[in-house]
């Protein structure tokens, strides 16, 4: 007979876009005496410290990887025996993150006492988490992780030929426009392109300087897209002077957009 833990982790990487935290490591503590939470959940996550998490090195029960869709299953070890417990969550990365600079991080979830529910041999508990954006968005910057999701559409015929299309996002700069990467169109024309930002600091001494020219106070790239076909043809091309407006310059760790494109027209240029 045995004690095991199922769920699933995921976020918001926008309010209404979630994501599964895939590939982290969840554990599972015997709760101490210190922490008095009662389950409830913490409305702004902080990374533990050191000392915090060698505190708990002893009372850990059992763990497990998160797999590709942020599910996850731990099977308690011999010592548990229906008592109280503390689950946190280690993250060494976001999902898609491009490098990793960042030392791992370590965030208690919830210290509960789980109702368990006998399931032939064993007793299994159901515990999933969904990071709100804001916490979200606050790990992801302390991991340098920047993304850009958007969705492409025709314009009155939004069914065609979405599929498929290269969207190519630049950053606007003073020297030398910078390429952030390239996102590939599924069947709802949705794309995604992950970065950080040594894509868009970058001069002419890259990759030994990356710094934004000039300095902002503000760290952000300056967006603008070009949409291809899977041939190549150019469907649409922003200028880079888009790069400079008020809704594309500095964007934020996450940025949502929209392109809209004409369907008759093989080529369009965003004024």
């Amino acid at each position: 007979m045995g004690y095991i833990i199922r769920g699933n982790l995921s976020a918001s990487l926008f309010p209404d876009i979630r994501e599964s935290v895939s590939n982290v490591e969840v554990l599972i503590y015997l709760k101490n005496g210190q922490n008095r939470s009662k389950g409830k959940l913490k409305s702004k996550l902080r990374p533990l410290s050191r000392k915090e998490i060698a505190k708990r090195e002893n009372l850990v029960i059992g763990k497990a990887q998160t797999d590709a869709k942020g599910n996850y299953e731990v099977e308690l070890n011999a010592l548990y025996q229906d008592e109280p417990i503390t689950i946190d969550v280690r993250l060494s990365k976001v999902p898609c993150q491009k490098t990793t600079r960042h030392k791992p991080l370590q965030f208690n979830l919830a210290c509960l006492k789980p109702i368990w529910h006998r399931r032939g041999h064993d007793y299994t508990y159901s515990y999933s988490y969904n990071f709100s954006f804001e916490n979200w968005y606050r790990i992801r910057r302390v991991f340098d992780a920047w993304t850009i999701c958007g969705v492409v559409k025709y314009k009155g015929r939004e069914e065609a030929g979405l599929s498929g299309l290269v969207v190519t996002a630049m950053d606007v700069d003073w020297v030398q426009d910078d390429l952030i990467g390239r996102g590939t169109t599924d069947d709802r024309g949705c794309f995604r392109v992950d970065y950080d930002s040594s894509d868009f600091k970058k001069t002419f001494l890259s990759p030994l300087v990356n710094i934004e020219t000039p300095i902002t106070a503000i760290p952000g790239p300056g967006l603008y897209f070009r949409v291809e076909s899977a041939d190549g043809t150019v469907l649409y091309e922003e200028d880079r002077s888009i790069g400079h407006t008020s809704g594309r310059k500095n964007v934020a760790h996450c940025f949502f957009v929209e392109l809209s494109l004409q369907y008759a027209s093989h080529k369009v240029v965003e004024p």
